[in-house]
């Protein structure tokens, strides 16, 4: 529904400027955002940086896993030889190890996604920036992203991947 409306609100106001007289021509373009982004060196050190940090949370989690493994083998050997009252104790313990366990994985996944946040943030920053630029540069009024192919039917327009990519310093 809200991109329905959008939709509408974008064509109006397109229309609208196309048939205000004696006003400057719409010029329309299109980039993919997805491409620029892992096309920027900065993405590939950001991937980089990830990978390392959920390489450590992954360590965390296993290192964890395989110590309430060993106290639930020890246990399961022992149970015969142990008093009601261990038992009920030692039971509880690895309950809640294991509670402990599914909250270590919920807060590594909660980081994983805010230290992503983290790194990409920057980087998307600096490519809306730098096409913001070729668009003022080059006289667009507007300029969509291809990926998220918003209109159905709309003039042709220009990619700008080529122009901002050149802008940014990027092959």
């Amino acid at each position: 529904m809200k991109k329905a409306l959008m939709l509408c609100l974008l064509l109006g106001t397109i229309m609208a400027t196309l048939a205000r007289p004696g006003k400057a021509q719409v010029k329309i373009g299109y980039i993919d955002m997805q491409e620029l982004i892992q096309s920027m060196p900065e993405t590939q050190k950001a991937d980089s940086a990830l990978q390392k940090f959920a390489n450590q949370l992954q360590q965390q989690i296993q290192s964890a896993q395989q110590e309430y493994q060993n106290k639930l083998v020890a246990f399961q050997q022992q149970a015969d030889t142990l008093s009601d009252a261990i038992k009920e104790i030692r039971t509880r313990e690895l309950s809640n190890m294991q509670k402990n366990l599914q909250d270590l994985s919920q807060a590594a996944q909660d980081s994983y996604q805010q230290k992503n946040q983290q790194l990409l943030q920057p980087i998307i920053e600096k490519a809306q920036k730098a096409v913001q630029e070729v668009a003022k540069e080059k006289g667009y009024t507007y300029v969509f992203n291809k990926q998220q192919d918003i209109l159905i039917v709309a003039p042709a327009g220009d990619d700008l991947l080529p122009a901002v990519k050149a802008k940014l310093g990027i092959k």
